[in-house]
This record gives structure tokens, C-alpha cells and sequence, in this order.
């Protein structure tokens, strides 16, 4: 994917738009590394990470 590909899919499980090109290079540049790291294939490597947020685990924690 893109990173416009990228931006446009989190913008579509709420990522505000005036952020979400900026999270979008974050999550390719993150792809990136675990293709290294993981040994994944960047298509599996985006497709993970776009999981995590749309699960929320990528957000942060507020304290109890």
C-alpha cells in the first residue's frame, strides 16, 4: 500500500483526517522495520498494524 492508501484506510476507523498522513508514515516507516525485524512481508507487516488500530491497541492507556 501507499501511504495515501495507508491514510485513507485509518481515516476510515476514525483517525482524524489533519492527522492521519502523519500516522500513516508512521505505520509504513513501523512496516518497514518488521519486514526487517519479523522477517513478514510488508503487505502482512501494514496489515497487522492497521489490525492493532483497529482494535485499539495502538492507543494510548489512560491510568486508572
Amino acid at each position: 500500500m501507499t501511504v495515501e492508501e495507508i491514510q485513507k484506510k485509518l481515516e476510515t476507523l476514525g483517525v482524524p483526517a489533519d492527522r492521519s498522513l502523519l500516522v500513516a508514515s508512521q505505520l509504513d516507516k513501523r512496516a518497514a522495520q518488521f519486514v526487517e525485524q519479523k522477517k513478514m512481508t510488508r503487505e502482512a507487516a501494514e496489515q497487522y498494524l492497521i489490525g492493532l488500530m483497529a482494535q485499539g491497541w495502538a492507543a494510548p492507556k489512560l491510568p486508572s
